[in-house]
């Protein structure tokens, strides 16, 4: 932050959006310069959450030529898929990011569509959702399906989900979710939570054969049902292929270098979890 090149960036930016958020963090922090140990402490804490945003493939997205059009995604069939690693967690900020801001544009542009909603409903497929850490994500889904946004939540169990939100903000998720399928029961947390719902005891649901799961529907009751083959599928074997193929010639950075945010003029920092 003490380097000419980021003083001329802000000195520009002072000129030409003087109300900047960036400008307005920056001005606060030159508040501790006089206090070393606070200062210090300030810039590592800004570095530490920054970081992902600043490593050469993540530069190079911000001029990519193929750039996403979040909003666009509410005019027509159109489809964005996001993948990273399971193992290599240092893009997690960046893909909790992403999923924001994605909601976030949404929601505005639905806010300024006819009936305020999205003339095509965009459903977020969110996989291992409990590694994904989306702020104010329950108040979020307490309100984006009036705009035509849905999402469909993947999680292990409810413990998981209780970990990584909070046992009332994971609450308010499950209670915002009018459809849930439960296709196992592991752990006593999750199955106590389900048998009472289903009206059975938890050992009964433990019991669930693996071709079976549990349906949970808003205004009905608790059904077993059974659960659909993947394998029984038409284009299952073409899936398998061609997974198979990305898996051999496509990188993490090469899927994130085709997939770049573009960020909405009005974006709130507040609502990112930076």
């Amino acid at each position: 932050m003490g380097d000419g090149a980021a003083q001329t960036l802000l000195a520009e930016l002072s000129e030409t959006n003087p109300g900047s958020f960036a400008r307005a963090l920056y001005d606060r922090q030159k508040a501790t310069e006089g206090s070393p140990a606070t200062h210090s402490s300030v810039l590592g804490v800004l570095s530490e959450k920054i970081r992902c945003l600043g490593f050469d493939t993540a530069l190079a997205m911000y001029d990519h030529p193929r750039q996403v059009d979040i909003a666009r995604m509410g005019h027509e069939p159109v489809a964005l898929f996001v993948t990273v690693s399971d193992i290599d967690h240092s893009l997690k900020p960046l893909t909790n990011l992403f999923v924001s801001q994605a909601l976030q544009a949404l929601m505005h542009e639905a806010d300024r569509c006819p009936g305020g909603m999205l003339p095509f409903p965009v459903r977020f497929l969110l996989d291992d959702f409990s590694n994904l850490s989306i702020p104010n994500f329950a108040d979020t889904l307490a309100v984006i399906r009036s705009r035509e946004i849905w999402c469909t939540i993947l999680v292990q169990s409810v413990a998981q989900l209780n970990s990584k939100y909070g046992p009332e903000d994971a609450a308010s998720i499950l209670g915002n979710c009018d459809e849930q399928l439960v296709l196992a029961f592991q752990d006593m947390q999750t199955a106590t939570i389900f048998a009472d719902r289903a009206n059975k005891p938890a050992s009964r649901l433990f019991s669930t054969p693996l071709d079976r799961a549990w349906l949970f529907v808003r205004g009905r009751g608790a059904e077993e049902v059974e659960r659909c083959p993947i394998e029984d599928h038409p284009l299952y074997n073409e899936m398998v292929e061609l997974a198979e193929l990305e898996m051999r010639d496509e990188q993490d950075w090469d899927l994130w270098e085709d997939a770049v945010p573009v960020f909405a003029p009005d974006f709130d920092p507040e609502f990112s979890g930076f």
